[in-house]
């Protein structure tokens, strides 16, 4: 009934199912998420939310729209990754990663598995670690910025036919055009 992406190269506390599937339990949730940390090649540690401060006030229940608005500019990876997550099958119905792209398939993806839950839990602990590895898909491929693009513009567009206000949304928008035209002209590819 319920089922969590794991990347090869993660780590996990002991207790990270025992985290996620309580908050289901609690809450009765379509989706559980947790928070993670992560590690470079070097061996560095580093938080992407704050256990001690105003990242706690986090921790809890959220419709779709609420978490969607919550989350979308404040942690991409807690937002698009399929991992740190548990998520209840019925929210991936008729739904798969795509196949067609080389990188860059979860933010085609997970949204749209925000959409078919009733409801997500948050839980603060930071029970999975997250390697950045340089060498990775999403890393080396100039196409994951071209794919960024077109699955934001995807998100906007059903959100908007949906009723949803989706300002908030433009400014990343506007940066990942940005970047995905600094990346073309470094590499020649615009003159």
């Amino acid at each position: 009934q319920y089922f969590a992406f794991i990347d090869s190269d993660d780590f996990l506390n002991k207790n990270y199912l025992q985290v996620l599937y309580g908050q289901v339990k609690k809450s009765h949730c379509d989706i559980a998420i947790c928070s993670y940390v992560m590690l470079n090649e070097k061996g560095a540690y580093y938080l992407p939310l704050n256990p001690n401060g105003d990242d706690i006030n986090f921790d809890g229940l959220y419709f779709p729209q609420q978490w969607v608005k919550e989350f979308f500019n404040r942690d991409g990876m807690i937002y698009t990754a399929p991992w740190c997550k548990l998520f209840n099958r019925k929210v991936f119905n008729h739904l798969y990663f795509p196949s067609n792209v080389e990188a860059a398939d979860d933010q085609f993806t997970i949204w749209r598995a925000y959409l078919n839950a009733t409801t997500i839990a948050f839980n603060n602990k930071q029970v999975h670690c997250y390697l950045v590895n340089s060498s990775s898909l999403s890393h080396s491929k100039v196409n994951a910025y071209y794919y960024g693009i077109t699955c934001l513009e995807e998100q906007m567009a059903v959100f908007k036919a949906s009723g949803w206000n989706i300002s908030y949304m433009a400014s990343l928008y506007r940066q990942r055009l940005q970047n995905a035209y600094n990346v073309s002209l470094k590499r020649g590819h615009l003159n």
